[in-house]
């Protein structure tokens, strides 16, 4: 049973990952994708996912294998009834997100 805060954690994630599947389908949709629609958009996704706080640390994108390998301590098979650590998930989420964009 998922708890309060990891329906609202997905429900988060939903909108966050939204504006890259809407995105993509504007763009796929497109017979000529141009640099003139997509550097708006990039744009938009950019500020919707930038960090509030300057005091964001640098995040080397090609030494991330998983945002939540970190969050699962325990490998054991009975804590599936246990909720998940979700604290600070979306902002790393976003943050993780902004880097990876900002790399490539």
């Amino acid at each position: 049973m998922l708890t309060n805060h990891e329906w609202i954690l997905l429900q988060n994630l939903i909108s966050i990952l939204g504006l890259f599947e809407e995105t993509i389908q504007y763009l796929g949709s497109s017979n000529y994708t141009t640099y003139s629609i997509l550097n708006p958009i990039m744009i938009h996704i950019i500020n919707k996912l930038k960090p509030i706080s300057n005091l964001s640390k640098e995040i080397n994108i090609e030494s991330i294998k998983d945002i939540f390998s970190e969050l699962e301590i325990c490998d054991d098979e009975n804590n599936l009834d246990k909720p998940m650590q979700i604290f600070g998930v979306l902002g790393k989420v976003k943050e993780t997100l902004y880097h990876a964009i900002q790399f490539y």
